[in-house]
């Protein structure tokens, strides 16, 4: 599909297209305005498509998606943009969100395990932050 120009401007490194995944007998591609596609890997028709972020405000997709079992990963680019990055997963079969990790904030947010830092506490600890 034809996309906007405008995101060229903001796509860090460059357009680039890191390449594909495939699971589940689909080809899973995002685009660079911020759209991650499923399509039937005989027919190409698009079994589902999400918006994972927004190019206006300088978040954009760069790198390949990644799948695991039923499930599609894949994170925001965008931080030299001041956008607060993420990665996000999706389900394979339908492509509903399934969790969001951010790379900053609540410990909520970050998604961060009670004894995340057990065994080494010198370096933070659960309910202070990033």
């Amino acid at each position: 599909p034809k996309q906007d120009a405008s995101t060229k401007a903001v796509m860090c490194c460059d357009v680039v297209d890191r390449g594909l995944a495939y699971g589940a007998g689909q080809i899973v591609k995002k685009q660079a305005n911020g759209r991650l596609l499923a399509l039937d890997a005989k027919t190409g028709k698009t079994n589902w498509e999400v918006e994972v972020c927004d190019p206006k405000v300088g978040s954009t997709l760069t790198q390949a998606p990644f799948v695991a079992k039923d499930t599609v990963l894949i994170g925001c680019s965008g931080a030299e943009l001041g956008v607060r990055g993420a990665v996000n997963a999706f389900d394979l079969k339908t492509g509903e969100l399934k969790w969001r990790a951010f790379a900053t904030g609540s410990d909520d947010s970050v998604r961060l395990a009670k004894d995340f830092n057990k065994d080494n506490p010198h370096y933070g600890q659960f309910g202070l932050g990033t």
